[in-house]
Order: structure tokens, then sequence, then C-alpha cells
């Protein structure tokens, strides 16, 4: 149950919807999105609460906000929002009420909607969420192969991402098992900048999207999930981050076939094929790329930094299908075996990538001195 759900709708209207179900403080909560194909029609939007317990179950629900069709944001203000849409379209009419049907069968969820203006759909659901690996086909390297790849890449056209292990692409706010990113904007991101306005130098203005995109970054540079990946212009910072929380117990037994990971990404061309919405909170399905400002952000800067933003848990499959219908491999990576943290590490040491540079502050000294002092860790 838990998890992205996705399709196609049919019936009296035709469009395509996304379920995100969650479970929070042990209750399952489900947004339920519908997106009109009739080209300006308001999309619609609801959260329910579900009994995780129950194949099948049925709800009628009478909150719901419309999706701007031009922004593709949520409108809280149902009625002004309403009221000025109906001056240009006067023969539409918002549902005050709907009844869904859930079936969860296997890997598929059969949903059936009706709503109080005789409206009704129905959609076989794909559920996102894979228990496999990447899907990503990697190449497999040594280090100095490695080096000698990255040489002739074209800097600042892709960017890079470095992971200990080969794990999928997943944003932290995905891994910590969260899927509806509309209701972190609506409800935990205020929590946040009331808690951190306190804290920081500058006081961020929300409203805006630049200073909006700093306060994720922020706030992912901290620890906090987001629904923000970190990439890197510098196939070495990647490297670095692949390499890092290696112990040398994993070094040293040379666990057979572990390898660390660096993804390249042709941002460029993504960002030049496919639209990139500036707001976090926009309803749609999209990898959006940023290059937030470093307020209060010490690490960017060292670190190259720039952004991808999603509301997308599968952002391999999305961004490979899309790949295939365009005919173009926009997401690549590079395979590199632990056995090579040694060679790595003395090399970017030298570069100048260590954690000090790249953390500025105590922490990242300190981590820093530990591995060279306490290299048995």
């Amino acid at each position: 149950m838990i998890g992205q759900w996705c399709g196609a709708y049919t019936g009296t209207n035709q469009g395509y919807t996304i379920i995100n179900i969650e479970e929070v403080k042990n209750t399952t909560h489900a947004a339920l999105y519908f997106f009109e194909d009739s080209v300006d029609t308001p999309g619609l939007v609801c959260w329910i609460t579900l009994n995780k317990e129950l194949k099948s179950q049925v709800v009628e629900h009478s909150v719901l906000f419309p999706i701007n069709p031009q922004t593709f944001l949520v409108e809280e203000n149902k009625l002004s929002f309403l009221f000025e849409y109906n001056k240009y379209h006067p023969d539409y009419k918002f549902p005050n009420k709907i009844k869904i049907k859930l079936d969860f069968i296997d890997d598929n969820l059969n949903l059936e909607v009706e709503s109080d203006l005789d409206h009704k759909v129905v959609a076989k659901l794909e559920n996102k969420i894979s228990s496999s690996g990447s899907k990503v086909k990697a190449s497999t390297m040594s280090w100095r192969e490695f080096k000698d790849y990255v040489s002739d890449v074209d800097y600042r056209n892709v960017v890079f991402r470095g992971q200990e292990d080969i794990w999928p692409l997943r944003t932290s706010f995905n891994r910590n098992q969260r899927y509806d990113v509309l209701n972190y904007v609506l409800r935990d991101i205020p929590m946040l900048y009331g808690k951190l306005s306190g804290t920081t130098q500058h006081l961020f203005n929300l409203n805006n999207d630049i200073e909006n995109g700093a306060f994720y970054s922020l706030l992912q540079h901290h620890g906090y999930p987001t629904p923000l990946l970190d990439w890197t212009y510098s196939p070495y910072v990647a490297a670095f981050f692949a390499f890092r929380n290696l112990t040398s117990s994993i070094v040293g037994s040379g666990e057979i076939g572990r390898r660390v990971r660096i993804f390249i990404f042709d941002f460029k061309t993504w960002c030049n094929s496919y639209a990139q919405y500036k707001n976090i909170g926009d309803c749609r399905f999209h990898v959006s790329v940023g290059e937030f400002l470093p307020i209060n952000n010490l690490r960017a800067l060292p670190q190259q930094a720039l952004t991808t933003y999603t509301n997308v848990y599968d952002i391999e499959g999305y961004i490979i299908n899309l790949g295939k219908d365009a005919g173009i491999d926009f997401l690549k990576a590079i395979d590199i075996p632990v056995s090579e943290y040694y060679a790595a590490i003395k090399d970017l040491s030298l570069m100048g990538v260590t954690s000090s540079t790249l953390f500025p502050g105590i922490d990242g000294v300190c981590e820093e001195m530990k591995k060279f002092n306490f290299p048995h860790t």
C-alpha cells in the first residue's frame, strides 16, 4: 500500500492520477492528485486517511482543493480561485464531494472515483516503489581509468554524484519513507522555518523562488531530509563523497564485488529538453535543476554544488524513460571497486579535496584529522 501510485484514468473525464501513500506516526495518509487531459481545466488534490490493514476500502471526502492549470500549484483559497476562474469559464463546476474506492491487488491499485457532479473515473495504477536496485547500466573502472575518463568531460555541462554503494538515485525525503512532497511543503517547511529563523543570520523569504530554494538547500546540507539531490560540477568532489564513509574493515576485506558509484547527469541537455519548474511545490511530475544561492551555507561553494529537486520516487526510471523517447542518454554511472580507496583518497588529498575544505569549520577539520590519526576506524 505504501508508495507512489501512478497511471491514467478514463471515464466521464480523462487524465493522469498520482497517489502518494505514506505512514506518519502510525497513521496512513494518502494524497490524491488528478490532472485533466483537457487543457486549462483545474486539477484536484485531496488528502485522506486509510486503514493499512484493509486491501479494499471506500472513502467519502469533501475537503477538496483545485490545482491551478497555469501554475500547477494547489489553490488553498479555493473560493477565491474558483470565483476568478469562473469569470472566464462560467460553465465550469468544481466538485464538493467525491467517493473513492481503492482495491489493492498485488502490485496494482484499482481506483474508482465518483463525484457529486456525476463524474466517474476508473484507473489501474502501478506502484513506482521497487525493491530492485539501480536501473542505470554502469561501467566499472579503476581509479586511474576514472581519472582518464573525466579528464575529457565537458566541464559544467554535466554534473556528478558520488554514492558509497550501487544504490539507485533516491532523495533523502524518499529514503525516509515519505512520498508526498506537497504535504512536506505545506507542513514541514513552515515548522522548520519557524524553528530556524532565529538561528540564521539571514531571514529567508520563502515566497521568493531563489531564497526558497536556498532554504531547502540549507536544510539538505545540515541533514534534514528533503526532496533534493546534491550534485557537483567536480568529478573529484563526487568521488570524495563516494569513498568518504567507507570503513577500514570494508576496504581491508575488499568485499568481493563491492563498488562505489559515481553518477553522471547531462543536466544541460536535460534542461534544454524538458521544462524546469521553479517551485518545489509544483504538482506535476518533474525533475528540475537549481543552482541555489549559498545563503548561510558555507559548504555549497567548495562543493561546487548543483541541485535537482523532484516529487518523483523513481528518479532513474523517469529520466531513463524520457531519454529513450528522446534518443538521449541523460544518465550514466561509473562503478569503482572499494579496493581503490587508498589510491583515490591519496590523490584527492593532494588535490585539496578533503573534509576540511568541503566542510569549512570545526566538524570538517576534525573529520579529516580523525581519518589521518585513526586510520583503522
